[in-house]
């Protein structure tokens, strides 16, 4: 059987757990497993990231409630119809989401790194805090 090969603009719909996952490809060439869903919208017919968030609606979600599978039935998953205008402007506010989501967890990440290592560096004395400006003169750690 000839493997699937995505293109840009499709629609990857997965099941993490009991909770639809999807994402939009940006590469050509890249092989689809066979537990993966793919939505190739028709281009003009549908904004690909308004396309992908609706799949993950909490409606849509209610659909594994209780159930155990491997692949969801992307053919009854439900998506509102809107002018391509509009899908559009949702996806742009979506696509704005995205990036701020991407650099939250971004930072959220290295200041967890960050906080690791001053915790790891104080506990085996590689440094030592007398006082900075963010500690009191009451809480001093010495």
């Amino acid at each position: 059987m000839k493997p699937v090969m995505a293109e840009p603009g499709d629609v990857l719909v997965a099941n993490v757990g009991r909770k639809i996952m999807t994402l939009v490809c940006d590469e050509e060439g890249v092989e689809v497993d066979r537990n993966l869903g793919l939505v190739r919208p028709a281009k003009n017919s549908w904004d690909v990231d308004f396309l992908a968030q609706q799949l993950m609606t909490d409606h849509n979600q209610a659909m594994l409630s209780g159930a155990t599978v491997k692949r969801v039935d992307i053919r009854h998953l439900l998506v509102p119809i809107l002018p391509l205008r509009e899908q559009k402007a949702a996806g742009d506010i979506i696509r704005t989401f995205t990036r701020f989501a991407h650099h939250a967890k971004s930072a959220a990440e290295h200041t967890e790194k960050y906080l690791s290592a001053a915790r790891n560096a104080l506990a085996t004395g590689s440094f030592t805090v007398t006082q900075g400006p963010l500690l009191s003169h009451s809480s001093k750690v010495q």
